[in-house]
């Protein structure tokens, strides 16, 4: 789904000073408008961190269905590292079954209740993981580094949900 926002909609949402000045300089504007704006043209602007933020600027109209890509798009990022999780912790499950059933909900194929379960093991999960990680300075690095590959993954899934 190729998607839309305007200056107008995204100064609804506040966004921060320092990208707001950097859109309109780009722009060529000094005011927000009602032009449609691509999300293409944030990603290839603005970068995929503001990207993911004007997701919460979109027409109603498209309020539904950017909710279910959101979730979507979350689950692909997720799995995108998911390797990393499970050659570490390659009997814990929790991660990949929360990513499955969130894809199910993003669906309609399953409940809030299953989703909400999903959600509390991995997030378990991942606090383990976390608290056994901050002993590491080598995790630490290593993070750092995959930091820069990781955004330029998103980017990619990112083009696929929203400006195709």
């Amino acid at each position: 789904m190729k998607l839309y926002t305007t200056l107008n909609i995204i100064r609804q949402h506040n966004p921060s000073k320092d990208s707001w000045r950097k859109s309109l300089r780009i722009l060529g504007k000094t005011k927000p408008d009602d032009e449609p704006l691509s999300f293409e043209w944030v990603l290839d602007n603005m970068g995929i961190r503001d990207a993911i933020w004007g997701l919460r600027a979109v027409q109603d109209k498209d309020k539904d269905t950017v909710e279910r890509d959101c979730r979507l798009f979350t689950c692909d990022c997720a799995e995108s590292v998911l390797n990393n999780f499970e050659a570490k912790y390659p009997h814990d499950g929790r991660v990949r079954e929360c990513i499955n059933v969130s894809r199910l909900f993003a669906r309609g194929e399953t409940n809030y209740e299953a989703y909400s379960a999903a959600r509390s093991a991995a997030y378990s999960a991942a606090r383990s993981a976390a608290d056994l990680a901050a002993w590491s300075a080598a995790d630490s690095a290593a993070d750092l580094a995959a930091y820069s590959a990781e955004r330029e993954k998103q980017s990619d899934i990112f083009r696929k949900y929203f400006c195709d």
